[in-house]
């Protein structure tokens, strides 16, 4: 499937990007990192593609003209009034796996969690300012917090210019400077107590991309991939989507994508009724808790530049793997036919990209509906299905018709004739006679 929204030239300085590199190098190395560049190590995706068929693209005119929210705020670096690339989206996956390379998943050793900010792409050294006026905290030696009515904003990545307590003004006061290898500047905005998407509130913001998605996988529940044409039984579905960043960065991330703030899927049948489906992942309000990271990706997740088995991949792109169904499919739930499989994937401004999967489900009948449909055969045979059964004789007494239609019956379910219960007979009632009486006709009682 082409990716003619994410395709773009990629022009960083060749200085720049030397630079850039060696102070990552050297902060990788610091931490005990091996630095792996992606020409000398091969590394491949191995997610199957199947034959999708792209049902819409619909891009949204109405991000960068919605109304304004009193929790609007302007961008934290200069200038205020002007949209920043941003190449960490809310919800992306971050990953750092102790394991080979792509060979991450549900108890893997490691951290995984999920992006609590965004990213906004600056250069070394570029002041940072408040998005609104409150009190700052350094809580670490490159984060500060800016605290107002209940609202939490959280800068990383910082040479912090101010002290705990200290009041600070949105647009006026630099809280710090961008540090280097780092090269962005995190902003979390926590409001009472619930993690928030920034992006819903950082003005101006337009998209005019939508997202992508490479490819669905079908697989059973111990990972043997089912082809879609023939379905059965319980039904893992994963698919693999991305999203290009509202606006390019530069230098080493100009091709790191992000992941998209909505997944969505349902199955229908020929006739356009939906039978299955949920929302997969949803980032555009909040996201879940750490602990549902493996609930919502799915195994081979990892984030752009990933580190695995104390390797650092640099400008490897991520790749971002969602568990479509909560829970296996049952197939056997449904009548065995032809359905199609939908499979959406949206950004924050309600670009949509949707794909569709014709799947056919296959079950062999159950047991107990072997042995219905035998005792219906049975039912509809006139006579019993024994081959050598004698005809009847003129004159021959019942006994002697050969073997019982309830027999025949029996064993065409599999049942042995010992086995079936026998006829119970009805004794004519017999009339109980008096008893005589020892005493004459005339006695008195």
């Amino acid at each position: 499937m082409s990716r003619a929204a994410s395709a773009r030239p990629a022009t960083p300085r060749r200085s720049a990007r030397a630079l850039t590199g060696a102070a990552l190098l050297l902060a990788a190395a610091s931490a005990g990192l091996l630095f792996v560049l992606p020409q000398r190590r091969a590394v491949t995706h191995t997610t199957r593609r199947m034959s999708t068929r792209v049902e819409s693209v619909g891009r949204s005119p109405a991000c960068g003209s919605r109304r304004t929210s009193p929790l609007d705020y302007p961008w934290p670096v200069r200038p205020f009034d002007v949209q920043h690339p941003i190449r960490g989206n809310f919800g992306d996956p971050r990953t750092v796996s102790l394991g080979p390379f792509g060979a991450d998943g549900a108890g893997s050793p490691g951290s995984f969690s999920f992006h609590n900010g965004v990213d906004i792409a600056a250069a070394p050294g570029t002041p940072v300012y408040p998005v609104v006026s409150g009190t700052a905290f350094v809580r670490r030696f490159d984060e500060v917090i800016v605290r107002s009515a209940g609202r939490d904003f959280q800068y990383w990545h910082l040479r912090a210019s101010v002290r705990s307590g200290e009041p600070v003004t949105a647009g006026t006061t630099v809280l710090g400077h961008v540090r280097r290898p780092a090269d962005h500047v995190h902003l979390s905005e926590i409001d009472h107590g619930h993690v928030t998407n920034p992006a819903r509130h950082l003005r101006p913001y337009d998209d005019d991309s939508p997202p992508f998605i490479r490819a669905i996988e079908l697989r059973t529940t111990t990972g043997t991939t089912l082809p879609a044409a023939r379905l059965t039984g319980r039904v893992e579905i994963t698919t693999e989507a991305g999203d290009a960043p509202s606006l390019p960065p530069n230098g080493s991330w100009s091709d790191a994508d992000v992941a998209p703030a909505l997944i969505r899927w349902r199955l229908l049948t020929g006739s356009g009724v939906p039978v299955a489906g949920r929302t997969a992942a949803d980032f555009l309000l909040t996201e879940p808790p750490n602990s549902r990271f493996w609930n919502v990706y799915a195994a081979g997740t990892f984030q752009n530049f990933p580190v695995f088995d104390n390797h650092l991949y640099w400008r490897q792109p991520g790749r971002y793997l969602y568990h479509l169904t909560a829970r296996p499919l049952n197939t056997r739930r449904l009548q065995n036919g032809n359905y199609n499989l939908q499979v959406t994937a949206a950004d924050l401004c309600g670009n949509t990209t949707t794909v569709s999967q014709p799947v056919t489900i296959s079950n062999p009948p159950a047991r107990g509906q072997v042995a219905v449909a035998a005792v219906a055969v049975a039912h509809r045979t006139s006579g019993s299905l024994d081959p050598h059964r004698r005809m009847p004789q003129p004159g021959a007494q019942p006994a002697e018709l050969g073997r019982p239609r309830s027999a025949g019956l029996v064993a065409a379910v599999g049942v042995g004739v010992s086995d079936a219960p026998a006829a119970r007979r009805r004794r004519p009632m017999q009339r109980r006679q008096p008893r005589p009486s020892s005493k004459g006709p005339d006695s008195q009682a």
